[in-house]
Formats: structure tokens, sequence, C-alpha cells
């Protein structure tokens, strides 16, 4: 099972100190390579759009061009079945690792942590980022998300890099690397530019919800 083998890897480096979970070969190269050709296909159907904080576009804050899981069509949907499922019951995993680390987060038991929705972002060079200091639960219509996650779907050589400001700490982009951290403002953090190629993300959260409900 994955869950034995994240343990026997000790992949969650650090924990006590960050709080933010890093996963260094959770997922595939080939996984994330097909993500990017979602997003791609995607692209090329014209159902990805400018990224968006809350309901706004602002690219002084973020500059991506995103996909989100309402908007993939049921034909790629059908394409990509095996791809998303396979990277979720791996984030399930990781999921599943972290909160064995901190309790706490088993309860209340009347409640779950799920998964509702996903969003695959691009970014260009030369400017294009998060620019942004944010965290994820900041406003009352979200504060239901509990647990942030993100996995980069590429490399990059310079820059791109994930900073957490109260942790001054900054993450390189690695393809397959997976990071889960709290949604809340202990853990504001920001997307920095990167200087070549292009920058592809997968994101979304571990929410409260009633048990039972599904995505």
């Amino acid at each position: 099972m994955y869950h034995t083998w994240l343990a026997q890897r000790n992949v969650i480096r650090r924990l006590s100190m960050e709080f933010i979970a890093r996963h260094s070969e959770l997922i595939p190269t080939e996984t994330c390579d097909a993500l990017v050709a979602l997003f791609r296909d995607a692209d090329k159907r014209k159902v990805t759009a400018p990224g968006r904080t809350g309901v706004h576009v602002d690219k002084k804050r973020k500059d991506s061009t995103d996909l989100h899981s309402a908007k993939v069509p049921e034909k790629l949907r059908e394409k990509y079945s095996t791809t998303i499922e396979d990277y979720f019951k791996r984030l399930a995993e990781a999921h599943r690792a972290y909160t064995e680390r901190f309790t706490e987060l088993q309860y209340p038991k009347t409640f779950e942590h799920g998964v509702y929705s996903f969003n695959i972002q691009r970014y260009y060079p030369e400017g294009q980022a998060y620019h942004a200091w944010h965290y994820e639960n900041a406003h009352p219509d979200v504060a239901h998300r509990v647990l942030a996650w993100m996995t980069y779907l590429n490399s990059v050589e310079q820059g791109g890099e994930t900073e957490f400001l109260h942790q001054a700490l900054k993450v390189k982009p690695e393809q397959g690397l997976t990071l889960i951290w709290p949604a809340g403002f202990t853990h504001t953090h920001r997307g920095l530019p990167h200087k070549d190629g292009l920058k592809y993300i997968i994101t979304g959260w571990f929410e409260y919800a009633p048990r039972g409900r599904r995505a």
C-alpha cells in the first residue's frame, strides 16, 4: 500500500516545526505528465480561464491560467479518469499520513475532510505568478478549508518557488513534489515568478464536510 511505503520512506519532513508535509516521490512522472496533457486538451477547448482571487481577476495579485475541475468536459474526464483516480488515491495516502501525525485533525468524528474540487494552473515565465501573500481560509465563505495541498507537475530550474512567510521557507518546484499544509494564517504564502519555460501545478483543499458526502 502507498501508506506503508510513505511511512517507510519517511517522506514527511520537519513537520513538528513547519507543519508542511513534503512528499518527493509520491506522484510518478507519468501522472504529472498526464495532468499537464489534461490541461492542454482543456485549453484547446477554451475551457481554461484567467486565474481568480475569490471572484475577481486581479493580475497584480494572481497572474495565471487556470482549469477548474468543474469546467473539465465530460469527454476529458473519461479520457483522463485513470490519471485523476490514481492521483487522488495517492493524495489520500499523504493526507492519512498527515492526520496520523497530527491526530487532532481526526476530530470531531461527525465530520471528515474531503476534496471536492481541484485546480490546474499554468504560469508563463518572466512575470506570471501568484504574487500576493495569501492564506487559504481567509474569508467566511471558505472557512471550512482545513488543509491545502499542491503538486508541482513539472520542474522549474530558476525561480518559481512557493514562499512561506512565517516559516522563512522557499520550496523549489520539482516534478511530483507534493505539499500539504494548514489552510490558516500561520501558513501565509505566495508563488514567485520563474525564468524559463512553463510552470504547472495542481492544487486544492481538504475541507470539512458532513460524513458521507462524496466529491
